[in-house]
């Protein structure tokens, strides 16, 4: 038995395609099955449309007398999951160390990973949060909402409300 996900009409055509399977599994006692899926360009996904919606299914193979396999069944209605590109925010700040009530420019680019290139290429027109957080703190708080150019070029300036950690996330 194994999981995997699909896009498409049925899994058993999904597989045929090139579904994602997962590399190994525990089986329990009790039933419960554990397993990892692998998902890494350029293994299975090549191309940009893969980043959509997939479909969840098991792989259930029956064995013979003689120890061969001989026959599998898909399973099918386990849900959907949704894979999606990675996505970058490369910045930096300037000057540094920050000082309260002087302006800060914030400088950086989005990428995000192009299947089809195996690297990671400008995300222009999209947009991201300035977070801000103060020293000794875990809490973050957005400052600006800054929209990368054509390029994917970020750059903003805000003005410092203390002298501590600024955060582009």
């Amino acid at each position: 038995m194994r999981a995997g996900l699909y896009h498409g009409v049925t899994a058993a055509q999904g597989a045929q395609d090139g579904g994602i399977y997962s590399g190994s599994e525990t089986y329990y006692e009790d039933g419960y099955v554990e397993g990892a899926l692998y998902i890494g360009p350029p293994y299975r996904l090549d191309s940009n449309s893969d980043a959509t919606t997939w479909k969840i299914a098991v792989a259930a193979r029956t064995w013979g007398s003689d120890g061969q396999p001989d026959g599998e069944e898909y399973l099918i209605g386990f849900g959907t999951v949704q894979v999606k590109r990675m996505a970058r925010a490369t910045v930096n700040a300037s000057p540094e160390p920050v000082a309260k009530g002087k302006a800060l420019t914030v400088t950086g680019k989005l990428t995000r990973a192009d299947w089809v290139r195996h690297a990671y290429v400008g995300y222009g027109g999209k947009s991201d949060k300035l977070q801000f957080r103060k020293a000794g703190t875990r809490t973050y708080n957005t400052v600006k909402i800054v929209q990368a150019g054509s390029t994917a070029s970020l750059k903003t300036t805000v003005t410092a409300a203390a002298g501590d950690y600024v955060d582009v996330t």
